[in-house]
C-alpha cells in the first residue's frame, strides 16, 4: 500500500473540495488555525500562509485520527528503505592505515609545500612551528600522485595503492588535508579530511569517513601520531607527559610547542576531535593507567567554543584522572584568535 496523500486525507477531512482535491497544489481549509483557503495541500505534505503551520502526510494522518494511512506510511517508508538498500551496492571498507602509511611514504614535495602553505599562510603559523611538524605522522595529504607513485613502487594492484585510490574518492574537492584517527593500538582506521583554504562552511572542515567505509567502525579513536595505548606506554615507560588535545590542528601545535621544548620523544600528544570525546578519552587513559605510575597529563581545551564548554569538559576529564595521574589544566586566554600556537605565549597554567 502507498503512502497517504495529502489531497485525499483532506478531501476525507472536508477541508477541500473534490475539484481541488483533484489538482496538483489543492487549496482548502487549514486544519490548524481555520482559514478558509489559507492552506496548500501537496502530495506528500501541506502548508497554511496564514499560521505557518506544516506536516507531512502521515502527521496529517494521525492528525485526523486515519490509523490506516498512519500503518500505510510507515509500512511505505519501510519498504522504501529495503529497496534502496537492496540497490545499493555494497560499500567497500578502506583499509586506511595503508592508505595512509601510502601517501606519507609517496608524498611528492608539491604536496608537502602545500601543508607547509596551509599552516603558515592560512592558518597563520611561524615557519619555525610550521617545520616543527611537517614530518609528523598526525597529518599527510591525499593526492593522485603520491597514488600512483605507490602503484608504480609497490603494483598498481597492491593493497596500499587500491587503498590510497579508495581514500582519494572520499577526497572530493579540496578536502586533501587527512589527519590520521588512530584506534588505540595506533592503526589508522579513520581520518578528519580539512579544506585547504578558508571556510566558514563546518561542513566542509573535518569530515570523516561515513560508518561503512571505515576499516573498524566501532573501534574508539583519537587524533595524533601514536594510538592511546602506545602514548600511555610511553609517557609511563619515559616519565614524560601526556598531552590530551581537542582539535585536529591544535594537536599538531602541541606537537610542536613539544619538539621545540626538546620532550618529543618522551611526551605524547593524543587529540580528540570534539570536546565530548576529552571525557571518553579520560575514561579509557584511567583504564590503562598501571597501578602506581602516575603519569603526568595535561590537558588541553579548545579555543573559539561558544561559552566555556572546551574548559568544562576538560575540567571533568580531570576529574575522572586526578586519583591516577598528576592532571592539569591549560587556561588559554583567547584575544579573539582561533588556535593554541597563536597563543602559546599567553597561556598559563
Amino acid at each position: 500500500m502507498s503512502a497517504p496523500d495529502c489531497r485525499d486525507l483532506a478531501l476525507a477531512a472536508g477541508l477541500v473540495t473534490a475539484r481541488e482535491a483533484g489538482r496538483k497544489k489543492a487549496r482548502g481549509q487549514c486544519p490548524e488555525c481555520g482559514s478558509s483557503a489559507g492552506a496548500v495541500y501537496w502530495q506528500t505534505n501541506w502548508y497554511c500562509h496564514a499560521c505557518e503551520a506544516s506536516e507531512s502526510a502521515r502527521t496529517l494522518a494521525r492528525r485526523l485520527g486515519d490509523v490506516a494511512a498512519v500503518d500505510a506510511a510507515d509500512r511505505a517508508r519501510v519498504e522504501k528503505a529495503r529497496r534502496m538498500a537492496a540497490s545499493a551496492p555494497p560499500a567497500a571498507r578502506i583499509d586506511v592505515d595503508r592508505a595512509f602509511t601510502a601517501l606519507r611514504r609517496y608524498e611528492p614535495s608539491e604536496d608537502r609545500e602545500r601543508r607547509r602553505r596551509y599552516l603558515v599562510e592560512t592558518r597563520g603559523w611561524s615557519d619555525e612551528i610550521a617545520a616543527a611538524v611537517l614530518d609528523s605522522a598526525t597529518w599527510t595529504y591525499a593526492s593522485a600522485a603520491a597514488v600512483d607513485e605507490a602503484g608504480r613502487q609497490l603494483g598498481r594492484d597492491s593493497l596500499e595503492a587500491i587503498a590510497g585510490r579508495e581514500l582519494l574518492k572520499e577526497c572530493r574537492g579540496r578536502n586533501r588535508l587527512i589527519f590520521a584517527l588512530r584506534d588505540d593500538d595506533g592503526r589508522v582506521v579513520d581520518c578528519k579530511r580539512r579544506f585547504e583554504g578558508q571556510t566558514r562552511d563546518r561542513r566542509r572542515k573535518s569530515p570523516q569517513l561515513s560508518g561503512e567505509r571505515r576499516a573498524s567502525p566501532d573501534a574508539p579513536t583519537t587524533l595524533g601520531r601514536l594510538g592511546l595505548g602506545p602514548a600511555v606506554r610511553r609517557v609511563v615507560e619515559r616519565g614524560g607527559v601526556l598531552h590530551i588535545v581537542e582539535g585536529d590542528p591544535d594537536v599538531l601545535s602541541i606537537e610542536a610547542l613539544v619538539k621545540l621544548r626538546g620532550d618529543y620523544d618522551a611526551d605524547a600528544v593524543v587529540g580528540a576531535s570534539g570536546w565530548p570525546q576529552i571525557l571518553k578519552i579520560a575514561k579509557r587513559t584511567r583504564a590503562m593507567i598501571p597501578l602506581h605510575a602516575v603519569p603526568e597529563i595535561v590537558l588541553w581545551p579548545h579555543i573559539g567554543d561558544k561559552g566555556d564548554v572546551g574548559e568544562r569538559a576538560c575540567v571533568a576529564a580531570a576529574d575522572i584522572l586526578e586519583d591516577v595521574a598528576a592532571v592539569r589544566v591549560v587556561r588559554v586566554v583567547d584575544d579573539g584568535k582561533s588556535d593554541v600556537s597563536d597563543i602559546l605565549e599567553s597561556a598559563t597554567r
